[in-house]
């Protein structure tokens, strides 16, 4: 939805959309690493936050909720923030962020990264493709609508990650 104003400048309620990976993808990390991932709200809640244990059929074990961390983002505007989470052992894990609806799958081994290719780990059990995520997050800072012979559009766009 499009709110109109009087300057003809139109003002996005919704002001920035983050692009999480698609639930069909399964996202690779070391056990040494720290997950980073964009986070619309001011706080990790059950309510909106869960971080699921799952055995390696899929089922679920236990939540984690512990091992993630809200990081504040100075620069954002909107109440954009970060979860963190570390401290993983290897294993098969999934992100809930249920007011979004959004769920994010992962495997953490343990291993290093390969010399070779920064897109392969090396574990026990040989190399292992990489699947980095794709947050992107994208802000819609101001729409500028000119009307004159023809409509001129005027889109100010940012990002805090």
């Amino acid at each position: 939805m499009i709110v109109p104003s009087e300057k003809k400048v139109f003002v996005l309620p919704d002001r920035y959309h983050i692009n999480y990976p698609d639930k069909s993808e399964t996202l690779t990390f070391l056990d040494k690493e720290t997950i980073k991932l964009p986070f619309r709200h001011r706080e990790i809640k059950p309510t909106n936050f869960q971080l699921l244990h799952l055995s390696t059929s899929g089922v679920f074990i236990e939540t984690l909720f512990e091992k993630a961390s809200l990081v504040k983002n100075p620069r954002s505007t909107f109440g954009v923030n970060y979860v963190h989470i570390s401290g993983l052992d290897e294993g098969r894990y999934a992100i809930w962020l249920k007011k979004e609806d959004v769920r994010i799958n992962f495997r953490v081994f343990s291993g290093k990264h390969w010399e070779l290719s920064t897109d392969f780990l090396v574990g026990e059990r040989g190399l292992i493709r990489r699947v980095q995520p794709s947050l992107n997050l994208l802000r819609i800072d101001k729409v500028d609508i000119k009307r004159g012979d023809t409509y001129s559009v005027k889109v100010s766009i940012g990002g805090d990650y």
